[in-house]
């Protein structure tokens, strides 16, 4: 089951009426879409509800187009349109907001199968430019420590630790 985009995803149909009441495009990234893609490997489809994509102690990280202030407004849109979207935890920021995360991840350690992203404006499915597919497919998942991590701007802020990232390393493993 090729996915065009996140529109695709079982269940996440609804959810072109949430981007186009708020005019945003949404972009999932994470463990969401690795657990995405995960599913694909072993069944050749997605299930057909949610609920079996994010386990209880998962959540959906989500990205929007859009400003920092719709933010409750579009976890609450999303919650009421996708099934089961009150069972689900929703971790959503906007565009402006994922600029510092985005900027330090140029300095975090590298997890290519937490890396892929699906997005609800490309027409080109999971978008991996670590080949993070790869790893998922073989079994075998890479943890890359960089060496300028320490020059993250996160890390000098004291909001980041090296060994989160190796705690989401060790998190696709028992996953897996």
């Amino acid at each position: 089951m090729p996915l065009a985009n996140l529109y695709d995803v079982p269940g996440f149909g609804d959810l072109r009426r949430v981007t186009r009441r708020f005019g945003v495009e949404v972009r999932a990234i994470g463990g969401f879409v690795r657990r995405i893609a995960s599913r694909l490997r072993d069944y050749g489809e997605l299930p057909n509800d949610p609920l079996t994509l994010v386990p209880f102690t998962s959540d959906v990280d989500l990205i929007h187009s859009g400003k920092p202030v719709i933010n409750a407004d579009i976890v609450t849109a999303i919650r009421d349109a996708i099934p089961f979207g009150e069972s689900l935890r929703w971790q959503i920021r906007s565009a402006e907001e994922d600029v510092v995360f985005a900027e330090a991840l140029r300095f975090n350690d590298i997890v290519p199968a937490n890396l892929m992203t699906l997005s609800t404006s490309k027409k080109s499915g999971i978008v991996d430019p670590w080949n993070g597919q790869k790893d998922i497919q073989e079994h075998e998942y890479r943890f890359m420590r960089n060496p300028g991590y320490k020059l993250s701007p996160l890390y000098q802020q004291g909001r980041d630790l090296e060994l989160f990232t190796a705690l989401l390393y060790i998190k696709v493993l028992l996953a897996d």
